[in-house]
C-alpha cells in the first residue's frame, strides 16, 4: 500500500490513495475502509479523502466601484471539484464571479460563471460546487458599478473526488447550475398482467418495443379548483335523427368545463358533436343514463341528434370559474 506522505502539491498520492481504498472496500463486502496518511504541514494523521483549503494570492481586500480581482494560477492537479466561498456584502456585475481554467497556467480555455446577487449580500457570503474542467484554476471577480466593498474574501477547497451538485430546497434551477448526469429506469407495475417493466419503452417511436405506457395531459394555463366559483344546470330536447339541436345556445361566460347526460325520462340513445353537422354516424354515443365531461369553453358547442325521431331529453351541467 503506498503511504507516501501527502504534501499541500501532491494531488497524485490523494489519487493514488483514494483507489487503494476503493479496492479495499471492493474486496471486503459491506464494510468500509478509512484510509490515513501523515500530513508533514500539520504532524496529524489525516484522512486522505479530507478536503484541502486553498488560500488565493494575493490576499483579497475590498473592492471599489467596478474594481477587478484577480488571483495567481492554483495548480490542482489530482482534484476534482472544487468548493468556492464568496464573502462579501455588495453584489458583484452580472457574472462578475469568474473562474477561470487552463491547461498551462496562462491560457484560459474555459469558464465557469455566477454573479452575487441582493440576497446573496445580504447573507454576507455565496457559496458554490463546480467540477475542474483543467489543471490550473483562477478567480477573476468584478465589483458591482455602484457600491464599494466593506468586506472581500475568496476561499477554495479543493476535494479529490467529484461531489453531486447542492443546493437549497427552493434553489432555482438556471442554465448555469452545477448538475450531476445519472442515468435513471424508472419501473412500473402493468395492472393486468402484475408485472414490472421500464415506463420509457413502448413508445410510438415505430422500435416495435414493448413496456409501459405513461399518458401525459399538459395543459398551457392551469385551473385551481379555489378559482371554480360556480355552476349552472340545463336541459335540451332533441325529436329528430336528420337535424342536429344546439343543447348549450346560450353558454355561461367564464365556463371551464361541462357534464352532459342522455336523461332516463326516456329510453332512447342520442349523439352528440361539437357542431350541427353531427350524425348518428359520426356522433359520440350516449346510451340511456349515461354521461360525459368535456373541458372546453364557453366558445364550444355541443350539439345532439336523435337515434330515431322520437323525444329525447338530454341534461347538462356548466362549471364556472374565473
Amino acid at each position: 500500500m503506498n503511504t507516501t506522505p501527502r504534501t499541500s502539491n501532491d494531488g497524485q498520492f490523494v489519487r493514488l490513495a483514494n483507489q487503494a481504498q476503493e479496492e479495499a472496500n471492493a474486496a471486503l463486502p459491506g464494510t468500509f475502509a478509512f484510509l490515513k496518511a501523515f500530513d508533514p504541514a500539520t504532524g496529524k494523521s489525516v484522512n486522505v479523502r479530507a478536503t484541502t483549503s486553498l488560500g488565493l494570492t494575493p490576499a483579497p481586500t475590498p473592492l471599489t466601484v467596478n474594481q477587478v480581482y484577480t488571483s495567481d494560477w492554483l495548480d490542482l492537479r489530482g482534484y476534482a471539484t472544487i468548493g468556492v466561498l464568496i464573502r462579501t456584502d455588495v453584489t458583484s456585475i452580472a457574472n462578475g464571479v469568474d473562474i477561470q481554467y487552463s491547461p498551462d497556467g496562462a491560457t484560459v480555455v474555459s469558464h465557469t460563471f455566477r454573479t452575487v446577487t441582493a440576497t446573496d449580500a445580504a447573507a454576507g457570503s455565496k457559496f458554490f460546487q463546480v467540477l475542474l474542467r483543467a489543471r490550473y484554476v483562477r478567480l477573476v471577480y468584478t465589483n458591482n458599478g455602484s457600491t464599494n466593498q466593506s468586506i472581500f474574501g475568496a476561499y477554495f477547497e479543493a476535494l479529490a473526488s467529484p461531489l453531486a451538485a447542492t443546493d437549497t430546497i427552493e434553489g432555482t434551477i438556471s442554465p448555469t447550475s452545477t448538475a450531476t448526469t445519472v442515468r435513471n429506469i424508472t419501473s412500473a407495475k402493468d395492472p393486468v398482467g402484475g408485472l414490472y417493466d421500464n415506463i420509457t419503452r413502448g413508445l410510438t417511436d415505430g422500435s416495435g418495443r414493448t413496456g409501459r405506457h405513461v399518458a401525459v395531459a399538459r395543459h398551457e394555463v392551469a385551473t385551481p379548483i379555489l378559482a371554480l366559483t360556480s355552476w349552472k344546470t340545463g336541459q335540451g330536447t332533441v325529436s329528430s335523427a336528420t337535424v342536429a339541436v344546439n343543447l348549450i345556445p346560450s353558454p355561461t361566460t367564464g365556463r371551464k368545463s361541462f357534464l352532459v347526460k342522455n336523461l332516463t325520462i326516456s329510453s332512447r340513445t342520442v349523439f352528440i358533436g361539437p357542431t350541427s353537422a353531427v350524425t348518428s354516424g359520426s356522433g359520440y354515443e350516449l346510451g340511456v343514463g349515461e354521461s360525459v365531461v368535456i373541458e372546453c369553453d364557453e366558445t364550444a358547442g355541443v350539439w345532439m341528434i336523435g337515434g330515431t325521431n322520437a323525444a329525447q331529453t338530454l341534461g347538462f351541467i356548466e362549471v364556472i370559474g374565473t
